[in-house]
């Protein structure tokens, strides 16, 4: 049967393409090089030292087109998708760096290309709710995350959102209000994931590693040295290089690379920079920290700087850091030598540069990374053989967080260079939590259960009564506690209930599998939700417990209440704030008790 929607296109002609093309000038677009018109888009860049290739993208189909008709209605759907992303982009709406522009036009043209080519659909006017329907059963079955496609089905939104400005659209709306999207993404897609974190047994395991191969690096920078003057003043460096050495040049830049991605490691896992903060850190300034002059780790961020131009970083950091960036320094001074280059982070000298159009492109951008980063992977052993900067970030969060027992997430969102809490939680509570750190959690859990049932803690709110039953099961079996019959009783406890501490800056959430559903912040009735986490449900939590060395975090909450209800003038604010410094004032109350 002959689809009626391609007998309709076949009046389009094809050859008037070409025709139609305005002559390209040169664009005042702030986010494109070039005409928006053009085949090829290559995206402005907010970020030195990073390839091409990163940021351009072409409307060519993906598949092969191979009929007129088709070609004819990829044209008209080429030139409205063109037309709704420089409409969007130019109406200023904000969304962030310029990668994030080449993420948005991707998905952009593949959802012209399904109606195009597997709908057949002449235009976006074309398109009907059996379409819609067929594309969400088409990103069902392709078992993608919630998130993804919950982002393709806003974007098909804009399809009529932005019908005005384009002058073409949706003749209908396809996700009204009563429709919530990101419902129905969670039906259509599966949970979402992230970047992996670096549990503490392989974590501080890569750290060790790392560390080692720097304080035992003498001789492979002395026969970098050897090599890079091989390699200037003779023909055949490779064959001097192996008779010397008695060693191939490829397992010698295998070596090179180990360490390389060695002291990138340490830099990572000991301040948690970003990769594209780390990229833009200058070598005029790591040099001063190299030498002593200053003690602070510099770069720039740009995700959460709110700015193109990004804003300045400073890090305190330890020796181990200043070490690595000796190495860091050493092995690119060749480079540096060459090209003149300000930043920190550049590629190795064994290779050709990139080529970035006639420019060379020598700066260590995210490919080279991720080579060097894997090399010293593969050295330490580490199974996966794929390491990437964002897991060192994690990791860096749940030591924090979890093993210190600090649990001051302000403090770790300001190291972080994060722009509110949200994010930080993001990192600190792992949704495989019960699992990410057993041998750290279960020494923090015994020596808090230890210490409260001994006295020397004493705990408040609703997980008292349970520790209360505990200390009566404990004294009812023995009349003489001895700290052997203390481990046992403990180590029987936690393995039993299989119970975890998890520490927060007012006060320590007693968990288990089983006690889940108790949890005041759970929102599924089965697991807590820490991000979910208000005084007002701590309080009346039978999981929660507070010491008193959190009273200082209580008495500043019960401060900000008074001070908001002596201002507030709306009757709900003064209500909501004298309802908070009712609880702090129940839970300082019982604090202090334990002080008189």
């Amino acid at each position: 049967m002959i689809n009626q929607r391609e007998i309709k296109c076949t009046y389009i002609d094809v050859d008037t393409e070409e025709a139609s093309e305005r002559q390209i000038k040169d664009s005042v677009q702030r986010w494109l090089k070039g005409s928006p018109e053009s085949n090829k888009w290559e995206f402005k860049e907010y970020l030195a030292g990073q390839y091409p290739s990163r940021l351009t993208m072409y409307w060519t189909p993906t598949m092969k087109v191979k009929t007129s008709g088709a070609r004819a209605r990829w044209y008209v759907w080429k030139k409205y998708g063109q037309s709704l992303c420089n409409h969007i982009f130019e109406a200023d709406e904000n969304l962030g760096a310029s990668s994030s522009y080449k993420t948005f036009t991707v998905s952009i043209k593949a959802i012209c290309e399904y109606f195009c080519f597997t709908r057949h659909c002449i235009s976006v006017s074309d398109i009907q709710e059996s379409d819609i329907e067929a594309y969400e059963t088409y990103l069902a079955n392709k078992a993608l995350t919630r998130n993804y496609i919950a982002e393709c089905l806003r974007n098909i939104k804009k399809f009529w959102t932005y019908k005005t400005g384009v002058k073409e659209g949706l003749n209908f709306d396809p996700y009204p209000s009563a429709v919530k999207i990101s419902l129905l993404a969670k039906k259509l897609g599966r949970k979402n994931g992230h970047t992996k974190t670096l549990k503490p047994q392989k974590g501080l395991h890569l750290l060790d590693h790392a560390i080692n191969i720097i304080n035992n690096s003498k001789d492979v920078l002395d026969r970098f040295d050897v090599y890079m003057e091989l390699k200037s003043s003779s023909s055949e460096p490779y064959k001097l290089f192996q008779r010397r050495y008695d060693q191939t040049v490829k397992s010698f830049i295998q070596e090179v690379a180990s360490l390389y991605g060695a002291a990138i490691s340490v830099v990572f896992s000991l301040s948690a920079m970003r990769k594209h903060e780390a990229n833009q850190a200058t070598y005029k300034e790591a040099k001063a920290l190299a030498d002593g002059d200053v003690d602070t780790l510099t770069g720039r961020v740009h995700k959460t700087a709110g700015t193109q131009t990004g804003r300045k970083t400073e890090r305190k950091v330890v020796k181990e850091v200043q070490n690595a960036i000796k190495i860091i320094i050493r092995l690119t001074r060749p480079r540096r030598e060459e090209t003149g280059s300000k930043f920190l982070l550049l590629r190795l000298p064994f290779h050709n540069s990139i080529k970035r159009g006639s420019i060379p492109c020598y700066e260590l951008a995210t490919h080279s990374m991720y080579r060097v980063l894997d090399a010293f992977a593969k050295d330490a052993g580490y199974e996966k053989r794929s390491i990437r900067p964002h897991m060192f970030r994690r990791f860096f969060a749940m030591m924090w967080a979890w093993r210190f027992e600090t649990g001051d997430l302000h403090y770790l969102s300001k190291l972080l260079y994060h722009n509110g809490y949200e994010f930080t939680t993001a990192y600190t509570e792992d949704e495989d939590i019960w699992s990410f750190m057993p041998n750290e959690m279960k020494q923090l859990t015994y020596d808090l259960f230890e210490k409260i049932l001994i006295g020397d803690k004493r705990i408040v709110a609703g997980f008292s009564r349970t520790i209360e039953q505990y200390k009566k099961l404990l004294q009812a079996s023995v009349t003489i506690v001895t700290a052997e019959q203390m481990e046992v009783f403990i180590c029987s406890l936690l393995e039993r209930n299989d119970y975890i501490v998890m520490p927060a800056g007012d006060g320590y959430c007693f968990m288990s599998k089983s006690r889940g559903k108790r949890a005041k912040c759970s929102k599924n009735g089965e697991l807590p939700d820490y991000g979910n986490r208000n005084e007002n449900l701590c309080s009346l939590c039978g999981n929660f417990g507070v010491t008193e060395d959190r009273g200082q975090y209580w008495q500043v909450r019960y401060d900000a209440h008074k001070k908001t209800y002596q201002s507030a003038r709306t009757k709900t604010l003064k209500d909501a704030a004298k309802k908070g410094m009712e609880i702090c004032k129940r839970m300082l109350n019982d604090i202090n008790l334990w002080r008189h």
